[in-house]
C-alpha cells in the first residue's frame, strides 16, 4: 500500500487541475487534412507536431474540481549509493500557468503560458528480509520542469495529515512545495508562495500514466508553443543525475 496526497492551494489559487482530455474540447486544427475540424485522440494521435493547431485554453473551465484525476506511473530507479528503490510518480495538468508579477507588485506578468504538468515522486526502499513492506525513503517535489529546482525530502522530514502526505501548490506557478514556506526564487523577484488557508484536496480519481494515450506523444506541446510538453518515461537514473546538477541550484533557500 503507497501512500496518498494532499494538496494545499492558496486561498486566493487562481487555478486548479484538470483533466487532459478536457483540452480537446477546445482544440481544433487550422490546416492539412482536418483544418477546421476539432481535435480528437485520432486526430492527434495522427500528428508529427500540434503546430498545426489552436489551443483556445482560456475556455476550460478550471475551477476547482475534486473528480480531477491524478496520473500515476510506477517504476524502479536506482540511488546514487547503488540501492535499487520503487518510485510512484503522481503527475497534475493544469490548464493555465499565472506567472508572476515583479517583487509581487509591478505590472504585467513573466512566466505566463497555456498548459502546465507539474509532480511528486514518491521513493520506497524495496521490501527485504528485515522489513516486509515498501518502507519510504523520501519525496521528490518538481517545480518549473527543472532537475535544478526539485527538492528531495527524506521521510523523516515529510510531513502527513492522517496517512496522507502533505504537499502545496505555488499559487504563481503551481510550483509543488514539500513545506509551508514560500520558496524565495531569483533573489525576490519570482517566489513561488504557498499557504494552508484555501482549498485542501485529497483526490480520489487515479489514472494510470502509460495507458492515457497522450502519453505516448513526448514532442507535443499543450496549449501553444510556451505550453509544457508531454512527460516523458523517467530515466531510471534521474536520482543519480539530480545528485551530480543540484549543486547548480540557486533557488533552494527556504524561508518562513
Amino acid at each position: 500500500m503507497f501512500h496518498e496526497l494532499i494538496y494545499y492551494f492558496c486561498i486566493d489559487h487562481p487555478h486548479f487541475p484538470i483533466d487532459v482530455d478536457d483540452i480537446l474540447t477546445v482544440a481544433r486544427h487550422t490546416d492539412g487534412e482536418y483544418a477546421g475540424a476539432n481535435v480528437t485522440k485520432d486526430t492527434l494521435l495522427s500528428l508529427d507536431s500540434t503546430k498545426s493547431i489552436i489551443w483556445d485554453m482560456a475556455d476550460i473551465n478550471d475551477k476547482f474540481n475534486h473528480t480531477a484525476p491524478v496520473y500515476i506511473e510506477e517504476f524502479e530507479a536506482e540511488l546514487p549509493t547503488g540501492e535499487l528503490v520503487h518510485c510512484v510518480r503522481h503527475l497534475l495538468f493544469y490548464a493555465f500557468n499565472i506567472g508572476y508579477r515583479v517583487f509581487g507588485c509591478l505590472p504585467g506578468r513573466v512566466g505566463q503560458h497555456y498548459g502546465d504538468f507539474e509532480e511528486v515522486i514518491l521513493i520506497y526502499h524495496l521490501p527485504n528480509k528485515h522489513e516486509s513492506t515498501h518502507k519510504l525513503y523520501g519525496m521528490f517535489t518538481f517545480a518549473h520542469g527543472m532537475a535544478r529546482e526539485a527538492r528531495l525530502t527524506l521521510a523523516k522530514d515529510i510531513t502527513f495529515t492522517g496517512q496522507r502526505i502533505n504537499v502545496w501548490i505555488a499559487r504563481n506557478s503551481n510550483a509543488h512545495i514539500p513545506k509551508n514556506r514560500t520558496r524565495i526564487r531569483f533573489f525576490g523577484f519570482a517566489n513561488d508562495v504557498v499557504s494552508s488557508h484555501g482549498i485542501a484536496w485529497a483526490p480520489s480519481n487515479y489514472k494510470m500514466l502509460e495507458e492515457s494515450w497522450w502519453y505516448s506523444l513526448p514532442k507535443f506541446r499543450w496549449g501553444g508553443p510556451d505550453g509544457p510538453r508531454t512527460p516523458s518515461p523517467i530515466n531510471p537514473e534521474f536520482l543519480s543525475e539530480w545528485e551530480a546538477k543540484k549543486q547548480k541550484d540557486y533557488a533552494g533557500l527556504l524561508v518562513c
